[in-house]
């Protein structure tokens, strides 16, 4: 099982705008900004994290697709 947080995940792209102000590729007003909406991030209580389970690619495509040699399939071929 794996926790998916979108809340975590937004934080880590403003951690990485952060370092990029840093190094010297942003100014000031940039890394205020950032910090301005980490701190609005931080503040919402809305967080829709989620634990999640993994799936291989064949049962995750399997879940849901019927094989296309299904008699029961109606083609959506045009050509004859």
């Amino acid at each position: 099982m794996t926790y998916e947080s979108p809340l975590a995940y937004l934080l880590g792209l403003e951690d990485l705008a952060l370092l990029r102000s840093f190094t010297g590729e942003r100014d000031r007003e940039f890394a205020d900004d950032r910090i301005a909406e980490i701190r609005e991030l931080l503040a919402s209580s809305a967080d829709a994290a989620v634990d999640v389970a993994r799936v291989s690619t064949v049962d995750g495509y399997g879940s849901g697709h019927r094989p296309t040699t299904d008699p029961t399939r109606r083609s959506t071929s045009t050509s004859r």
